[in-house]
């Protein structure tokens, strides 16, 4: 990680990004639970919290994807690797 605040190799710079993108993936997670918790207790969502909250889901989705092809970008090999999982290989 940062050394003096300053990232000194790529590798550095990936493996922070790929931190960035597992939070952004766990962030969704945590507001798919919340969602339907509230959905499942009864909750009366006469303020939108729900449509909110599903709304800041699709942003971490949107961050998530941008932080994959940001490293996919900066890592030619990463890229390749990703689209060969896409593909099923």
């Amino acid at each position: 990680m940062p050394r003096n605040g300053k990232f000194m190799r790529i590798s550095e710079i990936i493996r922070a990004l790929r931190g960035a993108a597992a939070d952004e993936l766990s962030a969704q997670n945590l507001y798919a639970e919340i969602i339907d918790c509230l959905k499942e207790s009864g909750y009366k969502d006469e303020k939108g919290v729900i449509n909110r909250l599903e709304e800041i889901m699709h942003d971490e989705e949107m961050h998530l994807g941008n932080l994959l092809y940001i490293v996919s970008q900066i890592d030619g090999s990463i890229a390749v690797n990703m689209e060969k999982g896409a593909e099923g290989d």
